[in-house]
């Protein structure tokens, strides 16, 4: 193997729970949700954030132990390909190997990969339960992958071994595989997950949308377009919950709407 292909013998990184995490979350629900819980379950220091500018300052000034990230509009342009190739060029070596999760609403294979050629080191489908994404960095911590820093490429070791596949360690990924072979079981995963989080710090009107998800979801006995279309109508509404500040007479009839709708749909089943 080449110089250029070597794998960095570089000291690992302090503990994400003892240093800095940066949060990329556009939406400010799902934001809120997982800095409560970060805060609540670990001593790091959190930054959130909504936007591009602020996550490329934090990385630059902050040296972060964890980057947790939002990649739905992905393209090759995207401010998302620019934050992965900012964490793993940075100038500090610790900060280049800090584990990067990824949290996206696409499934789709060439999503997954394209991630991971960024430097990935775990890919999670939306909605993704904060304590699952803490799951996620202590497993990331725990089972660090050897870390490459090619001319082309920089970031946790892409190659699945066989001793890798065979034993318990190889995990990452694992819920998109799940979602990949067992949309509607990945869906309920992710749904259950969400509800008991809301539970605990969401709003009234949230957590009755995410408990019809729930019950949408515990119904059918199939994933297709039809049900999906079900699972972007409640996405919708959380959004318009947000517009409308999560209350007033605004976000009820959003609830009251959706719930209708869910309805009229599980009847027509």
């Amino acid at each position: 193997m080449s110089a250029a292909h070597a794998i960095a013998t570089i000291e690992s990184p302090p503990p994400w729970r003892e240093g800095h995490t940066l949060v990329l979350e556009p939406g400010s629900l799902f934001r809120q949700l997982l800095t409560t819980t970060l805060r609540r379950e670990s001593g790091s220091h959190i930054f959130a954030v909504g936007n591009a500018k602020e996550a490329l300052d934090v990385i630059r000034t902050e040296k972060p132990s964890l980057v947790v990230m939002d990649w739905s509009p992905f393209d090759e342009n995207s401010h998302e390909l620019e934050i992965a190739r900012a964490l793993r060029n940075h100038d500090n070596p610790f900060v280049r190997q800090v584990p990067l999760l990824v949290v996206s609403n696409r499934s789709r294979k060439r999503d997954i990969i394209r991630a991971r050629n960024a430097g990935a080191t775990d890919y999670m489908l939306k909605p993704a339960p904060p304590l699952a994404i803490l799951d996620r960095a202590d497993h990331a911590e725990r089972n660090p992958q050897p870390f490459i820093e090619a001319t082309r490429f920089r970031g946790p070791d892409r190659r699945k071994r066989p001793r890798d596949v065979a034993g318990e360690k190889f995990m990452r990924g694992k819920d998109v595989r799940a979602g990949l072979i067992d949309p509607l079981a990945a869906a309920r995963n992710a749904a259950f997950g969400l509800a008991e989080e809301v539970s605990m710090d969401g709003c009234a009107l949230t957590k009755r949308v995410v408990v019809s998800l729930k019950r949408y979801l515990q119904t059918v006995q199939s994933f297709t377009v039809r049900e999906n279309e079900v699972v972007e109508i409640h996405r919708a509404a959380l959004v318009r919950l947000e517009r409308a500040k999560f209350s007033g007479e605004a976000g009820t009839a959003v609830v009251t709407g959706l719930e209708q709708v869910v309805a009229n749909r599980m009847q027509m089943a």
